[in-house]
């Protein structure tokens, strides 16, 4: 799904720091 796509895990990451 989404989450294999290693671009939208990045994109996950990125938005939790944004989050902090």
């Amino acid at each position: 799904m989404l989450f294999t796509s290693p671009i939208t895990c990045f994109f996950l990451f990125s938005s939790m720091i944004c989050l902090i």
